[in-house]
């Protein structure tokens, strides 16, 4: 047992008695005294903290820096971030003594340390904790073992407890290594790097029970979950340890390829637009993917140099992702960075879009859907659930559902062409057949985007006006400016909202396009006749609409009540619930999606 003095007071710090330095310096301090035996242990605990390299310095420093959204959590840590701060860029200043003091004088003394604080005090000691002055290094050395201490029983999170999930990271799993690199003589640590890899194993089965797949409220928090992971293994490299089991690889290859679809060109998430570490993402998928999983890291690789090879092998797995219990869908036109792709985020009563197309963001925002029966506007109380989901060659699609009351119900559906490149939308609101009908959808168009109603029809045109990035097509209203419509269209602070008002149930199409030659292209669409049993079928039993855009002539048809005999529309006859599709040359419907009643 070693006995400290520090600001007079009395520590006491088991260590291994049989460990070197330590033998040394404890005869140190029998013979030469205190303040030899300051200066010897100050000198080897400084040393312990030299093992993170230079360029592993700098890449957690990279990666720290980039915790600004842990802003909202620690709004009362200034003190302690100002502190890490300067030790990062200052070290040796007599700022960073005083940045550390304030935060001292900032909290009460009979307060607990928390996560963050105790975070702040040891990633400062391994950044640059050798290059403190003595008398500041045994004060934030001290305090960190103090905070650690008294966080120790706490790191793991209770089973059941909701929290976010890079948060139980950073407490149960990089909180001990941290504590290994910085206290590798105190007698706990050797217990550590065993209690740091069970904590991942348990981390792992709790936040992604469905292989690989966090919930959609979990999403935007991927970018610091890869982070926390990155510093981890950073610091395991330097102390020759692995961070983590290798029955946890399965888990972690799973996650690699769902990140990998919510990725953009820039190398930012989707839901978050924070940026990835795909240095170490592609360092860890070359130790923990499989031979058949070379495609995969290939992909890791582009993102990691941020460029696209002239040609790229893609995974075997399908680009697009769904599953009913994490309420997140991505749906994917292929694996290449610059895919286009649309997020669709449905965890609640909002739903959640992001499109990226290789032009850039168009989508990014709430869906907002508002609906009035007889005047007077209807809430909603429940979640969406996803009700169809279907992926194949001709694109990716995703039918959502919601309940407003025992008479109203909600539709909701997203069809992505894998090679057309245009986005179809719909809202289908299932109500009494004498209901009057108001309902306000709006597309939450980036704020950056210049929108541009053509003078003569409701078309909107996305982005400059000589080369627009995309054209939008409200179908479900008539064409022309000068014909009256059921509804309209005007631009909001919210984006693009669309009017459709009715008697009975309603379906609006909606078409997002973005293909190249179709930019200045004439567009037509117009309503289409539905009959059954040669007898006109009313707008709330069914509807079906057709827009021709240079060569792509679309088909779009929705069944809003169950027919009992075939219906027709030009020639076509259906009992499906919903089809969409192109006519050929000869006017026959080539279908892009079917979905049976």
């Amino acid at each position: 047992m070693a006995t400290l003095i520090w600001n007079g007071e009395t520590d006491q710090l088991p260590v291994h008695s049989d460990t070197a330095p330590w033998n040394e310096i404890v005869s140190l301090r029998e013979s030469r005294g205190e303040e030899v035996f300051l200066s010897k242990m100050t000198k080897a605990l400084k040393k312990n903290l030299t093992r993170l390299k230079k360029k592993s310095r700098q890449r957690w420093v990279s990666e720290s820096l980039a915790l600004e959204p842990w802003d909202e959590l620690t709004s009362g840590d200034e003190a302690i971030r100002d502190f890490r701060h300067h030790c990062w860029q200052q070290p040796d200043d007599d700022v960073t003594s005083a940045a550390f003091q304030a935060w001292l004088e900032s909290r009460d003394e009979n307060q607990l340390y928390s996560l963050w604080e105790t975070w702040h005090l040891l990633s400062a000691l391994v950044l640059n904790g050798a290059k403190l002055p003595d008398a500041l290094f045994w004060q934030v050395w001290n305090l960190g073992a103090e905070a650690f201490q008294q966080l120790r029983n706490s790191l793991d999170a209770p089973e059941g407890a909701e929290g976010e999930l890079d948060q139980f990271l950073i407490a149960g799993v990089e909180l001990r290594w941290l504590a290994v690199a910085v206290y590798p003589e105190i007698e706990e640590a050797a217990k550590l790097p065993k209690q740091a890899r069970r904590a991942f194993s348990d981390w792992v089965d709790g936040f992604f029970p469905r292989a690989g797949i966090p919930d959609a409220e979990d999403l935007p928090r991927l970018p610091l979950l890869w982070r926390s992971l990155a510093r981890t293994s950073l610091l395991c490299d330097a102390l020759n340890e692995k961070p983590f089991r290798k029955s946890d690889h399965g888990e972690l290859r799973k996650l690699l390829s769902t990140t990998c679809r919510l990725a953009g060109d820039d190398g930012s998430l989707f839901v978050s637009h924070e940026k990835l570490p795909w240095d170490y993402l592609s360092q860890l998928g070359q130790e923990i993917l499989t031979k058949k999983q070379s495609s995969l890291q290939d992909l890791l690789k582009v993102y990691a140099q941020s460029k696209s090879p002239r040609k790229l092998k893609p995974p075997k797995q399908k680009p697009a992702l769904q599953t009913d219990e994490s309420a997140w869908a991505v749906l994917r036109t292929d694996w290449s960075p610059e895919a286009a792709s649309c997020c669709v985020l449905h965890h609640d009563n909002d739903v959640e879009l992001t499109l990226r197309t290789p032009d850039g963001e168009l989508l990014s925002g709430l869906w907002n859907l508002e609906v009035e029966m007889n005047g007077e506007v209807v809430s909603a109380d429940e979640d969406w659930e996803a009700t169809c989901w279907h992926s194949d060659s001709d694109g990716d699609y995703l039918e959502l559902e919601q309940k407003l009351t025992d008479d109203i119900v909600i539709d909701r559906q997203l069809f992505l062409s894998r090679r057309d490149h245009f986005l179809y939308l719909a809202e289908i609101v299932h109500a009494p057949d004498d209901a009057q009908l108001t309902i306000r959808s709006t597309l939450p168009f980036e704020n950056r985007l210049k929108l541009k109603q053509d003078q003569y029809t409701r078309e909107w045109k996305i982005g400059p006006k000589k080369k627009p990035a995309a054209r939008f097509f409200p179908v479900g209203l008539d064409q022309e400016i000068v014909h009256k419509t059921d509804g309209g269209i005007q631009q909001t602070e919210d984006g693009l909202s669309v009017e459709r008002i009715g008697t009975g149930s309603t379906y609006l199409p909606m078409v997002l396009d973005w293909h190249r030659h179709h930019a200045a292209a004439p567009a037509e669409w117009r309503t289409l006749t539905v009959t059954q049993a040669r007898q006109k079928t009313p707008s709330f039993e069914a509807g079906a609409y057709r827009l021709r855009l240079a060569d792509q002539h679309l088909f779009m048809y929705r069944s809003l009540v169950k027919p009992s005999t075939p219906r027709a529309i030009l020639g076509e006859h259906t009992l499906n619930e919903s089809l969409i599709g192109n006519f050929d040359a000869d006017g026959d419907v080539l279908p892009l999606l079917v979905v049976e009643e």
